[in-house]
């Protein structure tokens, strides 16, 4: 019998340790999909702007003026303007447009 209770007090000792594992959460991106490998191509999804602050979604990542982008080799957001962004990387610049895509649909 003391035994069985070694046996049992060593069980419920460890049970926390076995779930103890890392947890991914379910609301983070897969790495395939937003923010991947440096140099990617800079994809501009959405343009939010307000009286005072000015924000942009580009590959998944939210941006304010003057903030840089690791994973598009440094990249700066120079500025946010209402259908575009203009990105700076060393002496380039580029604009990324918002494209809108449609359909008519017939009935």
């Amino acid at each position: 019998m003391p035994n069985l209770n070694r046996l049992l007090t060593a069980l419920l000792l460890l049970t926390p340790l076995a779930g103890a594992q890392d947890v991914r959460d379910p609301t983070t991106p897969l790495a395939s999909g937003v923010a991947g490998s440096v140099n990617e191509e800079p994809r501009l999804q959405s343009i939010l702007r307000r009286a005072s602050d000015k924000l942009a979604i580009i590959n998944g990542e939210p941006v304010r003026e003057g903030d840089s982008l690791p994973a598009l080799a440094g990249a700066v957001v120079e500025k946010i303007n209402a259908d575009h962004v203009l990105l700076r990387r060393g002496d380039t610049r580029e604009l990324l447009y918002i494209y809108y895509t449609y359909q008519t649909v017939r009935p």
